[in-house]
């Protein structure tokens, strides 16, 4: 197992992180992470991660890696970049258990990552929504 080839349990699906396309249109890309920064609905936090050197198959690992935790569902994919969701556990999951309910248990969790390999960076975005107002 070199961690670059993702199975769906549901069906007999892979996905292999280097065949995926190269980018995918920003029509595609905005239904999954639209382009305001601000809202009274979600915060965003940025983080940029510069490397002297990075291996050419961290990316596509960091990705496999993000698909098989239970609680993360992308969005889209394609070979330098990666949109999720983050499902918090509910209560009563297996070896989840009990959710203690608290102002922060409504909110989801969006992240936006990208890689560019000549630059050696990675990019974070990552928002967080609420039903409530911030």
């Amino acid at each position: 197992n070199f961690g670059t080839l993702v199975s769906s349990s549901s069906s007999s699906v892979f996905l292999i992180p280097s065949l995926l396309p190269l980018s995918i249109p920003e029509e595609e890309l905005h239904e999954s992470w639209p382009l305001s920064e601000h809202s009274k609905h979600f915060r965003q936090f940025r983080r940029i991660y510069q490397f002297s050197f990075l291996p050419l198959c961290f990316f596509s690992r960091l990705v496999v890696r993000l698909l098989h935790h239970p609680q993360i569902d992308a969005l889209r994919i394609w070979r330098t970049g990666v949109v999720f969701c983050y499902r918090p556990p509910t209560s009563g999951a297996p070896g989840m258990g009990s959710r203690i309910e608290t102002p922060e248990s409504n909110q989801i969790e969006k992240a936006l990552i990208s890689f560019d390999e000549r630059q050696y960076s990675l990019c974070v975005y990552q928002r967080i929504f609420s039903t409530e107002s911030f």
